[in-house]
């Protein structure tokens, strides 16, 4: 549920359906009787500035904004910016959780902080008065665990709407801009032995292709590229609510295969024909016993830009499905398990770097990305990473790019 909560909130047209969407969520994971959602006002800051923008009962039912709810729980929360979740069996406990709790014969109570990058967007609040409703500990991580998913997409509706209101064309790419750049995950905790490097440059001041790099709990480290049809401020907000979903999937699911069907699905529902995001997800763990080797398992989805470079030469790693949003139903199988060495890379574009084209409309083409890969091996990712855009430069002249680039190169060091 709360993977299929996050594909569906992220595929909400506008921010007050948003709004809704999600108290109904938290309403439906949590099986409580009342749901409300919290925001600052905007321009203000404090705790006595937080409003009710959707309140909803089971079933999709409009409540009053000046409903009564336990502001005590709320008070606490946005003050701590912790989640709480209280359960009450005697009045006395219901006039320590607050006069509001008492009053209103409030049986259970939950309330979680929505925040992005350390920020206090606001927070979702449900509660019962059923006389068995209890919340447990497991559903009070699974709230917060959905709220802090949820806020992602909270917060980069705000911001799309923001844009879309009186705002002028260049400011409205700005704001995409500076929601890319907050959105552009910074590279960190690798595992030992392995180098990750990237670039990107939009054509315009947002560009439709996303990265993602990111080890689990489990020994794994994933990386993803994504390719959203189009470049401005829609594709970025598609490119960035995929690549916000994978990670979600990702840590609970195992099976790759499985995560990007379940985006596929998601997507072809809700996008507009002609709209579709090639996508590249691998998984690389060490191989056991075997010092300085990885294993390499992948989905390619559409993706046409994806390299292997051996000491032998440059292996293409072809699609194993459609990309996402084309079809519906359709299945994505593992391309062939691969072992990386030492000196080996990983080398992962989007289409707008072989596509570049010069004063005289000539393509950079594929063949001289190949002839840079094929004399690539052991020069570690920064080196190569240098190497094409040197290429891609020469290429252009002073012409501009006039489509967004995204580079993402992987190498495996050598002792």
């Amino acid at each position: 549920m709360l993977l299929d909560t996050l594909a569906e909130v992220a595929s909400q047209p506008n921010f007050e359906s948003l709004l809704v969407h999600l108290v109904d969520k938290s309403l439906e994971v949590t099986q409580s009787e009342r749901g409300i959602l919290l925001l600052e006002d905007e321009g203000t800051e404090g705790s006595q500035n937080f409003r009710v923008k959707a309140a909803r009962g089971p079933g999709g039912v409009d409540l009053p904004k000046d409903l009564h709810y336990s502001t005590s729980v709320v008070q606490k929360v946005i003050s701590t910016g912790d989640p709480v979740a209280s359960v009450v069996h005697s009045s006395k406990e219901a006039l320590d959780l607050g006069k509001s709790a008492y009053d209103l014969k409030l049986r259970a109570v939950m309330c979680v902080p929505l925040t992005f990058h350390g920020r206090f967007l606001g927070a979702v609040y449900v509660d019962s008065q059923a006389q068995r409703k209890e919340f447990t500990i497991r559903d009070l991580t699974f709230f917060a665990a959905l709220a802090q998913q949820l806020s992602i997409s909270l917060e980069t509706a705000r911001l799309h709407e923001q844009a879309i209101e009186g705002a002028r064309i260049a400011q409205e790419m700005e704001i995409a801009r500076s929601i890319q750049t907050q959105l552009m995950t910074e590279i960190h905790d690798l595992p030992p032995g392995l180098d990750v490097q990237r670039w990107y440059e939009p054509c315009e001041l947002a560009s439709g292709d996303a990265y993602d790099v990111f080890p689990d709990d489990r020994g794994k480290l994933h990386l993803m590229i994504g390719d959203a049809t189009g470049h401005g401020m829609g594709p970025a907000l598609l490119a960035h609510s995929v690549q916000a979903a994978l990670r979600s999937y990702l840590e609970v699911l195992d099976d790759p295969r499985e995560v990007v069907r379940r985006m596929n699905e998601r997507l072809e529902e809700h996008m507009d024909a002609g709209t579709f995001m090639s996508l590249f997800l691998c998984t690389i763990v060490p191989v056991a016993d075997e010092a300085g080797r990885f294993e390499l398992s992948y989905v390619n989805a559409g993706h046409g830009c994806a390299y292997l470079v051996r000491e032998d030469g440059v292996q293409v790693l072809d699609n194993t499905g459609p990309a996402l949003g084309m079809m519906g139903g359709v299945p994505y199988d593992l391309g062939t398990r691969e072992i990386l060495g030492p000196g080996d890379l990983l080398v992962l574009t989007s289409d707008g770097v072989v596509e570049a084209r010069n004063a005289s409309r000539d393509m950079l083409g594929e063949g001289a990305l190949f002839e840079i890969l094929s004399a690539s091996h052991g020069m570690g990712c920064q080196a190569v990473l240098d190497g094409i855009r040197e290429r891609l430069e020469d290429h252009l002249g002073l012409e501009a790019l006039d489509d967004d680039v995204m580079m993402l190169i992987l190498s495996v060091q050598q002792s």
